[in-house]
């Protein structure tokens, strides 16, 4: 086999030619000017092995999850094969329980749990206890909230850069915001209206609100406000006159360890919690984790 460690040509027409396993780099070029199916080393390991469907003998590819093309790792959804992605049903999972296609996606989605699972119990004891209004509360739906790799990635970037500055921690809080779709009540689709908050919130991860506000004034200035005590964010929850359910976030806000060094530095961003609220200046600070559909109980 040719050496793959040798460097691409440049200049060369020939080096648009994408590479045929991940179809994202150009292919390698030898100095004679011969081109390989691959881009490096990586991709041509992973050509050499067969398709995951069984009895197919093609070449499997990396950017097909280890099958020959798309329709054959769909077949192996089909078949019971392989596992179907946890967002879309149809392709396999490769990576943290979605396909290739999902996990590349720059979309917002959520997954209804169920009543069985233990982060749903979890949620309805954990809003329960924090509840300090009149009555009860009453959880009738639970929907995780996946965010595109980018979000994750500037989030866990500003994460490492308070814990370099002396500490982090985090704390779970509520956002409550108008939701003028009918989120939860016919399916889990987030809806398009600029007035929605909810949906607005989970699509751009706390980047923009209803009506394309970029932040909220309070107390601490412009930024981003949320409670410990879902009651106060009940306050900001307006639902849809065809919804029986009211919406709120429950949030993962990251705040710099007090008299740490990020705590008093310039290139950190605000953030501030007293006893009832926490406020961030920045959307990397906040990550919407849990959309709650309930009801208020006298």
């Amino acid at each position: 086999m040719a050496n793959l460690s040798q460097s691409h040509l440049p200049g060369s027409s020939l080096q648009q030619e994408i590479c045929e396993t991940c179809g994202k780099r150009p292919k390698f070029i030898e100095k004679d000017g011969s081109v390989h199916p691959y881009c490096g080393r990586t991709c041509a390991k992973a050509q050499q092995s067969p398709c995951a469907l069984q009895g197919c003998k093609s070449a499997g590819k990396s950017a097909f999850g280890g099958f020959c093309s798309p329709r054959h790792a769909k077949n192996a959804v089909q078949t019971r094969q392989s596992a179907p992605c946890n967002r879309c049903g149809k392709q396999p999972r490769v990576i943290n329980g979605l396909c290739i296609q999902c996990t590349n996606s720059q979309e917002s989605w959520i997954k209804e749990l169920s009543p069985k699972d233990p982060k749903f119990s979890s949620l309805v004891d954990h809003m329960a206890k924090e509840w300090k209004g009149v009555g009860r509360v009453g959880v009738h739906k639970v929907y995780e909230i996946f965010l595109p790799r980018q979000a994750y990635d500037m989030r866990e970037a500003y994460r490492m850069n308070l814990e370099a500055l002396g500490g982090t921690h985090q704390v779970f809080t509520f956002r409550g915001a108008q939701c003028i779709c009918d989120l939860g009540v016919t399916d889990a689709s987030l809806c398009d209206w600029a007035s929605c908050g909810i949906c607005s919130i989970i699509k751009s991860s706390f980047a923009t609100f209803e009506f394309g506000a970029t932040s909220n004034s309070g107390r601490f200035g412009n930024g981003i406000y949320t409670y410990f005590d879902p009651s106060r964010a009940d306050r900001f929850a307006t639902s849809s006159l065809s919804s029986p359910y009211r919406a709120i976030l429950l949030c993962e806000v990251n705040i710099p360890m007090k008299g740490s060094n990020a705590s008093k530095s310039p290139l950190v961003a605000k953030s501030f919690e007293d006893e009832v609220r926490v406020f961030v200046s920045v959307a990397e600070a906040i990550v919407p984790k849990f959309l709650i559909l309930y009801t208020k109980e006298t």
